[in-house]
């Protein structure tokens, strides 16, 4: 049997009058649906106030406690693989690679294999496991479609100072995204919260109540119906940039979930056009500034070509 998970919430202000049910779907990790939830609630593993939660309609109240139990997903046995990638800098204590676009970056229930964990782990040897043993040096993570800069841990010091940075807010994340329209501001700031999207589990969405979540968006070249935009996010939520672009009508070419259905037909696409270009940090262990900057993938490079988008001399490409 798989062993058993916990997790503790308090409640804040701003989530009071909130069903038990619809706050365990929103914010609790492994909880998706309101289904899964009320099934939790039936089997007795969801405690308020430390006495079981009989009904997911109980209305929650500032300062309540909420904790529930559910048995943690199986391990996934993790294989070295050799599978190429490139690497923009190393040293004894991190890697930092350009992640591929259509690579997973570590093993789950629907990806056993093929990961960028697999070819770190033929790569490295051995990598810390702090994040999770089906995790092993992973900082910060890229969503499969997007291509781009990463930075792994190679050893445990690093690994602890690098996820401490990162939760402070002490990275710069700079990416560029080719999207739809050209906006009225060459550099608006979207402050728009971001949860679970209510009516479509499987998307994210502003929504009121959602985790903070702060995108910089900048016109660096414009097209014919098009824009090249420099991005750069204080937070680091789930689709977070995808969610920012199509939220202010400029979804990202090529993002079928949160843009435009059609665009892998009209320009051969087959991913959202998103890469991580730029990563700035202090160095964990060594104490310098770090600026690691990944070249303009092949794909994307096609793609503005399409757009009539062009590419600006700091732009390198791949």
């Amino acid at each position: 049997m798989s062993p058993e998970r916990e997790e503790t919430f308090v409640i804040p202000a701003d989530r009071q009058g909130m069903r038990l049910d619809v706050f365990l779907s929103r914010y609790a990790n492994g909880i998706d649906t309101r289904s899964v939830a009320t099934k939790l609630i039936k089997e007795g593993r969801v405690f308020l106030n430390g006495e079981v939660a009989r009904k997911g309609g109980v209305l929650l109240k500032a300062g309540d406690r909420i904790s529930f139990s559910m048995s943690r997903p199986q391990s996934v046995a993790l294989v070295p693989q050799h599978i190429a990638f490139e690497v923009l800098y190393e040293d004894s204590y991190l890697l930092v690679v350009n992640k591929p676009a259509g690579m997973v970056v570590h093993p789950s229930k629907g990806h056993q294999d093929g990961t960028l964990v697999n070819a770190l782990l033929a790569y490295c040897g051995r990598l810390p496991v702090i994040g999770g043993r089906e995790r092993p040096g992973i900082v910060h993570r890229l969503d499969k479609g997007t291509s781009g800069v990463l930075v792994v841990a190679k050893e445990e010091a690093a690994h602890r100072m690098l996820v401490k940075a990162f939760s402070e807010r002490r990275v710069k994340k700079t990416y560029l995204a080719l999207v739809h329209g050209v906006p009225q501001h060459l550099t608006q700031v979207v402050s728009a919260p971001i949860a679970r999207n209510p009516r479509h589990r499987t998307m994210m969405g502003v929504v009121a109540g959602g985790r903070e979540a702060i995108s910089r968006f900048h016109v660096i070249s414009k097209g014919d119906g098009f824009s090249l935009l420099e991005v750069e996010i204080e937070t680091g939520r789930t689709h977070q940039i995808r969610v920012h672009a199509a939220y202010i009508g400029h979804p990202v070419v090529g993002d079928a979930l949160y843009g435009r259905r059609d665009d892998e037909e009209r320009f051969g696409i087959e991913r959202p056009a998103l890469h991580s270009w730029r990563l700035g940090f202090k160095h964990p262990m060594l104490g310098k500034e770090m600026v690691v900057t990944a070249p303009l993938p092949s794909d994307l490079v096609l793609l503005a070509s399409i757009l009539g988008v062009s590419l600006p001399p700091g732009v390198e490409k791949g």
